[in-house]
Order: C-alpha cells, then structure tokens, then sequence
C-alpha cells in the first residue's frame, strides 16, 4: 500500500482547531490527484480526523484509521490511548510501500520523514497552504 500523509498542523493536533480554508482542501485534493492511480492501495494517515473524513469525501478508497492521535513535542500532556495510536500510524507507515507527505509546514513533517528514512522508504513531501 501507499501512504497519503497529511500535517495539517499542531494547532489541529492539539485540537485548537477544527475547520480548514476551501482554499487549503482544494490544494491539498488537487496535490493528491496528481499522485493517485486507480490500481493501488492507499492508505491515509493525518493529524486530524477531520481533514481525514473530508480527503475521503473525494477519495472513498482510501483506508483509515480514525482514533485519536497525540503530537508528541512540548507542551503535550501524553495520554497513553493517543501514543498508543499515534505508534500503530508509525508503523503503519514503516511497512509502506512509498509515502505522499503534504504538510502545511515549509519544513514538512518529522513524523513521516523519519519513518522513510529509517525503513528506506521512497519519500515525496510537498508544502501545502
């Protein structure tokens, strides 16, 4: 399977946030098209259900996972269920076949680009606004 990976950002993570720009779905739908092929299998990982639940308005295969995640920089009180879920997306991702990262930050996303880099795994991250 291929990985769809989406960093929406930490004030979505930290649940500060829960509503995205037409413009910003629009780049992302767009970004995503451009790489999807009918044949594969896709799965999306994103830090927000809710950007999950909109991606797969425009895609319905994709598979997901909805659970709550946790970001796990500072200023994050951990709970155990959120790490524990986080964990099953990393590993998810670490037995990918390729990973898609599009991440509303210029510097893209540690969480998925350790992953490729640590498992050897084709790696593309785009900046989305």
């Amino acid at each position: 399977y291929i990985v769809i990976h989406i960093r929406a950002g930490d004030s979505y993570l930290k649940e500060e946030k829960n509503t995205f720009t037409d413009g910003y779905i629009h780049n992302l739908i767009n970004n995503i098209k451009n790489v999807v092929n009918i044949d594969d299998n896709y799965l999306l990982i994103a830090d927000s259900n809710d950007v999950k639940k909109i991606i797969q308005n425009y895609f319905p295969n994709f598979k997901t996972l909805m659970n709550p995640i946790t970001h796990f920089g500072e200023g994050v009180v951990l709970e155990e269920e959120k790490v524990k879920n986080t964990m099953i997306d990393f590993y998810l991702l670490s037995h990918s076949n390729s990973i898609f990262s599009y991440s509303a930050y210029q510097h893209g996303s540690g969480f998925s680009y350790w992953c490729a880099k640590t498992f050897n795994i084709p790696y593309v991250c785009k900046y989305v606004q």
